[in-house]
């Protein structure tokens, strides 16, 4: 069970611009499913400096509830729109060809650690997927789903419980990787 802590004033400032950016982005989105998930994703990158620089509380249920209804409405965004899912398959595709050998070797560490502490089917699926991700031979459109796949999977248990997922990166000493992942979906 999730302890409820209280959001500080100066937390609630720091949400109140994350609201008053997805408020005025939104205002000028057009309801193009595209933009809408840009902007969240957005709101959601400005909502994990916010943590790292201590403007808000990890603890608090409220704004742990904001930041999942987000998640979940860019993940509603990426599962009904087929062009916003496959622009954000193209963008992870570009991403990783960009990595290095050894960035590209996170992939397969980072699925390794996360392995034993996911179901064996999402473990097993994960690991599959970051070995084609980065398979040089593999065809480009299973390389292409793969590292959708990988992707949206670390995503997804990052939203989930960060603080799990950075302590796996840690300990397989690519902590920063986490973010660069995420950004794949940017």
């Amino acid at each position: 069970m999730r302890e409820a802590q209280a959001a500080s004033p100066n937390a609630l400032s720091a949400l109140g611009s994350v609201i008053h950016f997805l408020e005025r982005e939104l205002g000028r989105s057009d309801d193009a499913p595209m933009l809408i998930y840009e902007k969240i994703m957005q709101a959601l990158r400005r909502m994990a400096m916010l943590y790292d620089q201590g403007e808000l509380p990890a603890g608090s249920i409220d704004i742990e509830d904001f930041r999942q209804a987000l998640n979940n409405t860019a993940l509603v965004l990426m599962l009904n729109d087929s062009r916003v899912r496959e622009a954000v398959e193209k963008r992870a595709a570009f991403h990783v060809s960009q990595l290095s050998p050894e960035e590209q070797a996170h992939i397969t560490v980072l699925a390794q650690g996360l392995q034993p502490i996911s179901s064996e089917s999402l473990g097993t699926r994960m690991l599959e997927d970051s070995e084609t991700a980065v398979d040089a031979d593999a065809d480009p459109i299973d390389c292409s789903g793969a590292i959708y796949q990988y992707g949206s999977t670390v995503v997804g248990m990052t939203s989930a419980n960060r603080k799990m997922v950075e302590g796996v990166a840690t300990a397989s000493g690519i902590t920063s990787f986490i973010m660069s992942v995420i950004n794949w979906f940017q």
